[in-house]
């Protein structure tokens, strides 16, 4: 099948071929002459099976003959002037075609379907439903009768199409539903605000109630709190004087400690420097051998410096081994010395451990002055040293040796005794200040404890009256923004009250309202201020007779738009005037995609400020790039302005401005030439022209 609309006539000279086509079946010198050979040889096996002679010119006419047999062409034209001028020029469009005649819908067939598409509508009564449905096609019939006279009078082609009918009922459903959803919304809001107003109207005199009863508690609280505050105040005196105490003795504490520690390094520091003395004269007597005992054991009368050093140790050894005799002062005690020497070294090993158990004894005290003192005279002879007395003996050298070093190291410890001492007393002191601080301590730690326990209650107390206090607040502060509430919002009480009683009067007469409205939007855009008018009567009379309800003084103006909407579009350029206001809000609340006739360049302006926001695409059907403008545009939901259109209009855009939709699931289509385009629910045309008069398909 191939379809042919008058709208894809972009050039007169595309009929000169259908004209050829629908006479002979054939389009002269169509086809280049290898591709006329290439046809003949494809198509000479069927022309043979036919018993036909396969030459060029039958071939050729079998082909024809096939095309004409098979190829069926649909074109569409609208009557009128350019049907007629076109089939005089081109005859077959008349001769070789079968006329196939489109009347106007009857009345019925409208009436039928208007009844089928509003059947789904919620009406108050069938009186207003039959009111609805015989509105539809009377409207269709009315407006058509007023597109004759505007032709007639102004000269201006005003169409009125079965897709404008079936627009007119999917704008009144679509338009009914949104406002009654608003009234009944708005309903609801002044419902709810009339109900808080009576609530909170009750809370505020309960409110007051609970504030009454938090001011006594209150009160009572606070009288509890400064009670238990004196007491604790009380009581921090006397716990702050003992504190007081408590770091005065802590003080005197950290004073002695620091004097023991000083004493004690003190005394240490002097012994450290003595335990090499020990160490030396250890060392002395680790040098001494045995067996140099034994040999001093044979000598019987041995010299004067042997005798000498062995007088020292056992002076040394006095109270220590018991070889040796001492008197009653603990002094030596002997008319030989040497033999009581040689009874000392009868077992040498004993000897040597008694003479190292020396340091144990100083150290312990328990050794007596007498037994250093009786060496003194001895130690102060230039001749009793080590070297000297190892001369006639090395035993006696080392013993020598060993006599200095320990009788030194015994001079050190004697020193530092006085020191111990003090040591002694100021760690008494520190014990007895320490065990002071402790008693005065456990009574600070026990008057914190009582404290505590007093400062638990009064913090319960300070919290308690806190808390009452806070809730108080918050109950008075929500008092006085309940009382300001009600003393604001009590004299919109009457108003939302009388709101509630207007919407519910409204929703009653919406039906006619939007019908009106819609009826408005659909058929009356193309006529002057003299024809709507005339129009608008003839609806508001029709109503009255049928019974349709609507407003008083109903006007489409007051459903489609608001005040605030109409300052802005003034704003934006949009004159004043009445007729301006409704073409503007014909062009917003239309199913449809506006045409804009606009010889003084009011309404460009406007709308181009207008959808500015809204990315507005503006286009020339002489612009190279319209095409791919409007492919963008449709999918990504952009408006698009084509302005400064003549009379004609390119073929190419005829299925967006027609809105030749196709639905695939839940998806919108347009095929624009080869490529199918996802429809943006956002998108919108509008076509604009600077034409006085102009003259559009009835798609437009």
């Amino acid at each position: 099948m191939f379809l042919f609309t008058e709208g894809q006539i972009t050039n007169e000279r595309f009929l000169v071929y259908l004209n050829d086509l629908l006479s002979s079946g054939e389009i002269a010198d169509l086809f280049a002459a290898e591709d006329v050979d290439g046809i003949v040889n494809n198509i000479r096996p069927a022309v043979k099976s036919e018993g036909i002679t396969d030459s060029k010119d039958n071939c050729w006419k079998y082909f024809i003959g096939r095309v004409k047999k098979n190829l069926h062409m649909a074109l569409c034209f609208s009557p009128g002037e350019s049907l007629r001028n076109r089939a005089k020029k081109f005859p077959a469009l008349i001769n070789c075609t079968v006329i196939d005649w489109f009347h106007p819908w009857p009345e019925d067939a409208l009436l039928s379907v208007a009844t089928k598409f509003l059947a789904e509508v919620e009406m108050a009564s069938d009186t207003i439903r039959n009111g609805v449905q015989t509105f539809m096609p009377f409207s269709f019939k009315l407006v058509n009768n007023y597109s004759a006279k505007i032709l007639e009078q102004e000269r201006r082609y005003v169409y009125t199409t079965p897709k404008s009918f079936l627009e007119l009922i999917k704008l009144f459903k679509v338009m009914l539903g949104k406002k009654e959803g608003e009234l009944i919304n708005n309903k609801d809001k002044y419902e709810t605000g009339v109900v808080k107003l009576t609530e909170t109207g009750e809370i505020v005199a309960k409110l007051e109630e609970e504030l009454k009863i938090f001011s006594v508690e209150v009160e009572a609280k606070k009288k509890s709190a400064d009670e238990q505050a004196e007491i604790v105040g009380g009581e921090k005196v006397k716990v702050e004087a003992q504190n007081a105490i408590a770091e005065d003795e802590a003080a005197k504490c950290a004073e002695i400690k620091t004097t023991v520690e000083a004493k004690m390094a003190s005394v240490q520091k002097d012994l450290d420097a003595a335990l090499p003395l020990v160490e030396k004269a250890k060392k002395a007597l680790d040098g001494l051998n045995i067996d140099d005992f034994r040999n001093l054991k044979a000598l019987k009368n041995p010299p004067p410096d042997i005798d000498k050093t062995f007088t020292c140790v056992l002076n040394l050894l006095c109270r220590i081994d018991p070889n040796v005799p001492v008197d009653k002062n603990g002094k030596l005690k002997t008319d030989n010395t040497w033999k009581t020497a040689l009874a000392c070294m009868s077992n040498p090993q004993v000897f040597l451990d008694n003479l190292n158990s020396l340091k144990g004894y100083i150290d312990r005290d328990e050794i007596s002055p007498n037994n250093f003192k009786a060496n003194n005279a001895t130690l102060a002879e230039e001749t009793f040293t080590p070297e000297i007395i190892k001369t006639k003996s090395s035993a006696a050298g080392g013993l020598c040796d060993f006599i200095r070093n320990i009788t030194d190291y015994y001079n050190v410890v004697v020193s530092v005794e006085p020191k111990k001492l003090a040591v002694a007393e100021a760690q008494a002191q520190l014990a007895a200040a320490n065990e002071k601080k402790a008693q005065v301590d456990a009574l600070v730690a026990d008057l914190n404890a009582k404290l505590q326990v007093l400062m638990d209650a009064y913090n319960k107390a300070m919290n308690e009256k806190e808390t009452a206090m806070k809730e108080a607040e918050r109950c008075e502060r929500k008092l006085n923004l309940a009382q300001r509430l009600v003393g604001a919002l009590g004299s919109e009480l009457d108003r939302w009250q009388q709101s509630i009683l207007d919407i519910g009067e409204l929703l009653n007469v919406i039906i006619g309202d939007v019908l009106l409205a819609s009826a408005f939007v659909s058929y009356v855009g193309p006529f002057n201020k003299k024809f709507r008018d005339a129009i608008l009567k003839e609806f508001v009379d029709f109503f009255r007779k049928n019974n349709i309800p609507m407003s008083p003084n109903a006007n489409p103006l007051t459903v489609l738009t608001d005040e605030a909407t109409v300052a802005g579009w003034n704003n934006y350029g949009l004159p004043p005037d009445r007729v301006s206001t409704e073409n503007g809000s014909i062009l917003t609340n239309s199913e449809r995609y506006s045409l804009i006739i606009d010889p003084q360049l009011q309404g460009i302006l406007w709308l181009r400020k207008t959808y500015e926001q809204h990315g507005l695409k503006v286009t020339r059907l002489s612009n190279n790039k319209m095409v791919k403008t409007i492919e963008f545009a449709v999918e990504s939901g952009n408006p698009v302005l084509i302005e400064n259109m003549e009379n004609t209009i390119d073929a190419v855009i005829q299925p967006v401005y027609s809105r030749a939709i196709v639905k695939k699931g839940k998806n919108k289509y347009i095929k624009m030439g080869d490529k199918e385009l996802s429809l943006s629910p956002s998108f919108n045309l509008f076509l604009h022209t600077k034409l006085s008069n102009p003259h559009y398909p009835p798609e437009i």
